[in-house]
């Protein structure tokens, strides 16, 4: 720096000596080395392109600065020195080799320095995507495992209120809500379902308080979780002490049906379906007809109705196996009462059993459904139900009753039923009703036992 400042070119230029130097002896140097200041000035660019947290709108005006002044100092004060260094390009001056030199190390230090400046940004968009991304994964995560535990509760809560065979279906279908929605019911049909009601009977000397009846009906559902497979025991409702289950419901001998009943008519497999399940009025389900039964028209909505059709034909073992099994549920809840007569006179100092069970059965063809549109209900009905309730309201406490064509797909087990005689059955009149005799272990009384002790 001190030989660029002290250096003169007029001088240079008027000394014969020196030129000659410079024109016969090829000297390339007189007070300085060019090149070393054309090079530093590349440095000094680079270093300000790539000096780190400096703007790039304050790094292009100092370079530019910079390079300005070294052509201005090229082609004025210094011209001499720059002419008398090296060349780099053939056919070029000196001068403008320099000139070249700083422009090509600017622009590309300027490409450098813009590369860098992208790559940070990169890298730190990068960082901030990732860890979006992964709290976004871990959101998501969150979100599904929030969701499967939902569905699961849903299912859960469905399976408290429907029984498992519709939940299921219903559930691998999505025909639930879709129909649901539109108000259209959902109705099955059931060939051989065995319907029992059993009425809890309290002595007089006993107040039935909440916490007992929650006791009875625990210990009652205690006994139905026992009865999950291979033919599930589904309760259906509890009212006013009185605690209603079927078997059978789950078979696959089931018809299953959406009726589309929001544009004022019932297709005409709906129709069949319903006079075959139950011996009502159809038309008295709330749908309003606008002409007789013989003109009314025939339509089939498919986009509107869900129809499920299986076989007619149900092998006759499958009706007796779902009664036995009915029977030896109704014999557990007998049971069942024994046990709690036992604690509840340990713990209330009684004498006589406080409490007994009445238990009506019957067996045959139902109708079962979902009904009401919030807070819905699954319920079965039809002449089979109506019987099992008339055999529980006639009955006597602790004993089963059953009728007859029960009577006789029980005996096929050798289960002994003894006459009990002609009982008035209310809308029937008088039927022949059936006990199903039990020993002091409250077991079922076999015709061979019978016949060994005779």
């Amino acid at each position: 720096m001190k030989t660029l400042v002290l250096c003169d070119s007029s001088v240079l230029e008027n000394d014969f000596e020196i030129m000659m130097q410079l024109v016969e002896d090829g000297k390339r140097a007189l007070c300085f080395n060019a090149w070393t200041l054309t090079q530093g000035a590349c440095l000094f660019s680079a270093l300000t392109f790539a000096w780190p947290c400096i703007p790039f709108l304050f790094s292009i005006p100092i370079s530019l600065s910079l390079i300005t002044f070294n052509v201005v100092t090229i082609f004025s004060a210094y011209s001499i020195d720059y002419e008398s260094s090296v060349p780099t390009n053939v056919g070029l001056s000196t001068e403008f080799a320099h000139v070249w030199s700083l422009l090509v190390m600017w622009c590309l230090y300027l490409l450098i320095g813009r590369h860098i400046t992208y790559v940070c940004k990169n890298n730190y968009h990068g960082r901030i995507l990732h860890k979006f991304v992964n709290s976004n994964q871990r959101q998501l995560k969150r979100e599904i495992k929030e969701s499967k535990t939902t569905s699961a509760s849903i299912k859960v809560l469905l399976l408290n209120m429907l029984p498992a065979h519709v939940v299921n279906m219903l559930w691998k279908v999505d025909a639930y809500l879709k129909h649901r929605v539109s108000h259209e019911p959902y109705y099955e049909h059931h060939r051989c379902v065995a319907v029992m009601f059993a009425t809890v009977l309290p002595d007089a000397s006993l107040t039935m308080d909440l916490g007992l009846q929650n006791d009875i009906i625990c210990h009652f559902d205690e006994v139905l979780n026992m009865y999950r497979s291979p033919l599930k025991v589904e309760k259906i409702k509890i009212v006013n002490g009185t605690y209603m289950a079927a078997c059978g419901l789950s078979s696959d001998s089931t018809d299953s049906i959406f009726l589309s009943a929001k544009k004022g008519f019932i297709d005409l497999r709906s129709t069949q379906f319903l006079r075959r399940i139950a011996n009502v009025d159809i038309y008295n389900f709330g749908i309003q007809s606008r002409a007789t039964v013989s003109e009314r028209l025939v339509h089939i909505d498919r986009g509107a109705s869900w129809i499920s059709q299986q076989s007619d034909e149900e092998p006759e073992g499958g009706k007796q196996t779902v009664v036995y099994r009915m029977a030896s549920f109704a014999l557990d809840l007998l049971k069942s009462i024994e046990e709690l007569n036992a604690r509840l006179k340990e713990q209330r100092g009684l004498t006589n059993p406080p409490l007994s069970l009445r238990v009506g059965m019957s067996s045959g063809e139902v109708a079962a459904g979902i009904v009401g549109y919030t807070t819905s209900h699954y319920d079965i009905w039809g002449n089979t139900v109506n019987m099992a309730s008339r055999m529980d309201s006639t009955g006597v406490s602790n004993r089963i009753q059953v009728c007859e064509h029960t009577a006789n797909i029980l005996a096929t087990y050798d289960i002994v039923c003894s006459y009990r005689g002609m009982t008035y059955v209310k809308s029937l009149g008088e039927l022949p009703t059936y006990f199903i005799e039990i020993d002091e272990l409250l077991n079922f009384i076999y015709k061979k036992e019978e016949k060994n002790d005779i």
